[in-house]
């Protein structure tokens, strides 16, 4: 089916709801869904349209439209990109309506169906680990594993940002990496969150005395570790922004490398 078309009918279920409710607009894009047999994006983009109405029925089951919606991802989405993009929006879904559970299951299945070989990998995989970070900060009971699932999974959506911006300066010159290396990460938007939460968690854990060193540790395996491993010469790495940036630089996508890190930093507590 043709963008245009489905859009067109996607557009028919808002005047639907605006006229006959929330309920009439779900059942014609559960018809629409069966009768033109969407497949893949087509189905992804039909099955948010059904998400956005579902959020204003309070009588919704969620076990029912959790079984709907597996169906729909087993029968329909073999496409990795839409199988993704759905269970994201699941997972958040999910998660405004505290249905915590849920949520991590689609979040897990959003991560799992990134390719790594795929445009907008380490984006999505920030995405994903900064969303699940936040829930499991609200659902794990145990504070000391709550604190750990926080942090790896806030720190790991840092690095992934970070690794992230530094791929895309590969053609911008290396601007990013050069004014990186000299901002104030102590200062650092994505491990200073509005509450504290994550000095919360350190605490916790017997670590937030540590914190500056932490810090230190994560800058400098941000600006040095990550870089060496895309094959920056040692000039570049020492900071010498004069140095040949044309080199033959490899785009950074080892995740396992980041992740591996970031379970040194509570290592030290004997919880790994």
């Amino acid at each position: 089916m043709s963008t245009e078309n489905l859009t067109e009918l996607l557009k028919k279920s808002t005047s639907i709801k605006n006229e006959s409710g929330y309920l009439s607009a779900v059942d014609y894009l559960k018809n629409l869904m069966s009768d033109l047999d969407l497949k893949d994006k087509d189905a992804t983009r039909c099955s948010k349209k059904i998400i956005s109405f579902i959020k204003h029925d309070n009588k919704l089951v969620f076990q029912e439209a959790d079984k709907y919606f597996q169906k729909i991802i087993q029968d329909r989405i073999s496409d990795n990109e839409a199988k993704h993009e759905l269970y994201f929006s699941l997972g958040e879904f999910y998660a405004d309506k505290n249905q915590f559970d849920l949520a991590l299951q689609m979040l897990r299945g959003a991560t799992a169906s990134i390719s790594p070989y795929e445009f907008g990998y380490l984006p999505k995989l920030r995405n994903c680990f900064d969303k699940l970070g936040q829930i499991l900060r609200l659902s794990v009971k145990n504070e000391t594993e709550r604190s750990i699932e926080y942090i790896y999974h806030i720190t790991s959506a840092c690095l992934f940002e970070i690794a992230s911006e530094i791929n895309y300066s590969l053609m911008d010159n290396l601007r990013f990496y050069f004014e990186y290396r000299e901002d104030n990460f102590s200062e650092n938007i994505y491990l200073n969150d509005e509450d504290g939460y994550y000095d919360s968690a350190l605490k916790s854990l017997g670590l937030l005395e540590t914190k500056l060193e932490i810090i230190a540790d994560i800058h400098r395996f941000a600006t040095y570790d990550i870089p060496k491993n895309m094959g920056f010469s040692e000039q570049l790495l020492a900071g010498d922004n004069k140095a040949s940036r044309k080199e033959d630089y490899k785009e950074f996508n080892n995740v396992p490398m980041i992740l591996d890190f970031v379970k040194t930093i509570y290592a030290k507590t004997g919880n790994v």
